[in-house]
């Protein structure tokens, strides 16, 4: 939908109304569209909606599980290797 400033200053909480039930508004200064009002989407829609379009083309695969039943990987035995302090990492980069 188009609308003129005018017709938009006159009528905002309609056209508000409109663009929070999804509706895109575009408002126009003399024919030229200098702004759009838009329903609001949050930071984890967004988030879900990108995750979503990754894994459809398989770039990421989503998780099934419940954060409750992840247990880390513990490395032991003759493999497995002290971790470091920070200081050390720092110092090793420093070198």
């Amino acid at each position: 939908m188009r609308v003129g400033i005018k017709e938009l200053k006159n009528s905002l909480s309609r056209y508000l109304r409109l663009a929070k039930a999804g509706e895109v508004v575009y408002v126009a200064d003399r024919e030229e569209v200098v702004a759009e009002l838009r329903p609001h989407r949050s930071a984890r829609t967004n988030d879900e909606a990108a995750l979503t379009a990754l894994s459809e083309i398989g770039l990421v695969t989503r998780g099934s599980g419940d954060i409750d039943d992840f247990v880390p990987i513990r490395m032991s035995g003759r493999g497995a290797k002290r971790r470091k302090s920070l200081t050390e990492v720092v110092l090793e980069e420093r070198r």
